[in-house]
């Protein structure tokens, strides 16, 4: 994995682009798409419908599908969507390990920053006690040498 993260991003994206060519490879299942006639009553009632004349503007006329043939295909369907649901854990749970990757590097990144604003502060904190430190040191001594100057002002000279 790159250090900005990139590399469980492509990992995912591979991922889901894989999941959906197989999803293409394997098509959807047949849906029913023809079209239904449902007899007239004046019509004997029967179970199969005549196909429409070849090259007519109709769709052709097929056999109702039967209640076996909608369970199977729904559990198709059912099967079809827990395989789907399982292998969407699996992208999931790696949107996840790289959303936590993501996190753990802005934590990390964050610490940095603030150990150097730390040091920075540090460093700025330890010249401003040694200018006073300076200073102070050079008031004394300027202090020392006007009362060793009055002092000696003040003392009769005997000869």
């Amino acid at each position: 994995m790159t250090k900005d993260g990139t590399g469980k991003h492509t990992e995912i994206v591979n991922t889901l682009l894989d999941l959906q060519a197989r999803l293409r490879e394997e098509g959807v299942p047949d849906a029913v798409d023809d079209v239904i006639t449902i007899p007239d009553a004046a019509s004997p009632a029967s179970a199969t419908a005549q196909p429409a004349p070849s090259g007519g503007a109709f769709a052709p006329v097929t056999q109702l599908p039967t209640s076996g043939a909608a369970d199977d295909r729904i559990a198709a369907l059912t099967a079809r969507l827990s395989r789907l649901e399982f292998e969407l854990t699996g992208v999931m749970a790696k949107i996840d390990d790289a959303r936590e990757d993501r996190i753990a590097d802005g934590v990390v990144r964050l610490e940095q920053r603030m150990l150097h604003e730390i040091a920075s502060q540090r460093a700025d904190m330890a010249m401003a006690i040694e200018s006073g430190f300076q200073r102070l040191e050079s008031t004394i001594s300027e202090a020392w040498r006007e009362a060793v100057a009055e002092d000696a002002s003040e003392k009769p000279t005997t000869s």
